[in-house]
């Protein structure tokens, strides 16, 4: 990348978590070769430009180590805008009387990847996940059941393990809360849908403008795309506003484009 003593021109931005809020850990530029380590399992790398002078570019390599301290959790709900994963212990399981033979879903069919955890990775909208649309967010809930096998009489308890992933619209945390109650174990994860926008350089669509900031000339045509990248069928994507302005931070001098829909 370009150098400079400030790196102010091209250079990497690490940041300790999911969003460019969450802490700066350090910038990169020329061709100095730090290493940085995050503080969780969420790192965010920022590449940005200017118009002038390019060069090769980057490459980055990382690895993972386990944190300091307590062992892994019992249970690990992860979302994303197209499929659901549930980790779960196997020590957690035999603490309940359980293992992984007596393990299903809403849809038997699905079964899990076992090696030292239990693992279950599925498309939002399969496996008997129940949708539910809730207005500003739509819930995807699965449950677990664990049940005896080969016995009708018995003294183990029938546990149920619900695991919810809330998709918001606006949200960047991922938040995981996991109850203490060997009855129901309720594990919930927040996260966002996947989507993307894209400059055009024609009316087909086949060919993405790359180059950021996009330069365009008095009273050019732009085409722009907004796609939805998930695995259920039944969402749409709605431009609710569309804005332009001369100033950068978006100021009080600003042009609607589209209000509302």
């Amino acid at each position: 990348l370009e150098l400079d003593q400030n790196c102010q021109f091209d250079f990497i931005a690490v940041y300790d978590g999911l969003t460019t809020n969450t802490g700066l850990i350090g910038k990169v530029c020329g061709r100095s070769q730090p290493k940085f380590e995050s503080s969780s399992n969420v790192m965010t790398v920022v590449l940005s430009t200017d118009y002038a002078n390019s060069y090769r570019g980057f490459s980055a390599q990382y690895i993972s180590a386990p944190l300091p301290g307590p062992v892994e959790p019992d249970t690990l709900l992860t979302c994303s805008s197209d499929s659901m994963k549930i980790v779960l212990s196997k020590h957690y399981l035999a603490s309940l009387g359980y293992n992984e033979t007596q393990l299903q879903l809403n849809d038997p069919a699905c079964s899990p990847v076992t090696a030292d955890s239990v693992i279950f990775s599925f498309p939002l909208a399969s496996c008997g996940t129940i949708k539910k649309d809730e207005g500003q967010s739509i819930t995807y809930t699965n449950i677990i059941s664990l049940s005896a096998t080969g016995n009708i009489i018995t003294r183990q308890k029938s546990v149920q393990i619900i695991a919810k992933c809330k998709m918001e619209n606006n949200s960047t945390l991922e938040v995981i809360y996991v109850t203490k109650n060997n009855v129901i174990q309720n594990t919930t994860a927040v996260g966002r849908y996947n989507v993307s926008m894209s400059f055009y350089d024609s009316e087909s669509f086949s060919k993405p403008v790359r180059q950021s900031p996009y330069y365009v000339d008095l009273n050019q045509t732009l085409f722009a795309q907004v796609s939805l990248h998930s695995t259920d069928p039944n969402l749409l994507v709605f431009v609710d506003s569309c804005t332009a302005s001369p100033q950068a931070d978006f100021g009080s001098l600003t042009y609607d484009l589209i209000r509302s829909g």
